[in-house]
C-alpha cells in the first residue's frame, strides 16, 4: 500500500493518477506484457506529479470524489434500466 505525505491530498492524488497525462506517464514507463503491466516503485517515485497548495487540492479531490459518485450513480441507474428493458422485452415476446 502506497501512502502520500501530508503534504498531498489522498483524493487529489487518486485523481491526479486517473488523468490521461499520468496514465500515459505509467503506461510508458511500465513494464511487462499487454495482458499484465508492472510498475516498480522506483519508477512510480519518479512520476511527475502536479501539485498545487493542499487547499486546492482538497477542493479538487473533493470535486473529482463527487463526479466518481454522480458517475457511480449513473452507471446503476443505466444499467437498472438496460434491466428493466430486458425484463419488459422478454414479457412482451412470450405472449
Amino acid at each position: 500500500m502506497i501512502s502520500p505525505p501530508d503534504t498531498v491530498d489522498s483524493r487529489y492524488l487518486a485523481a491526479f493518477l486517473r488523468s490521461p497525462e499520468a496514465r500515459e506517464w505509467l503506461d510508458t514507463h511500465s513494464t511487462g506484457s499487454l495482458a499484465l503491466r508492472t510498475i516498480s516503485l522506483g519508477v512510480l517515485g519518479a512520476l511527475p506529479v502536479a501539485l498545487p497548495d493542499l487547499d486546492t487540492q482538497r477542493s479538487i479531490g473533493e470535486a473529482m470524489a463527487s463526479f466518481d459518485a454522480h458517475e457511480r450513480r449513473l452507471l446503476d441507474q443505466l444499467a437498472t434500466t438496460r434491466d428493466i428493458r430486458s425484463r419488459a422485452l422478454n414479457s412482451f415476446l412470450v405472449r
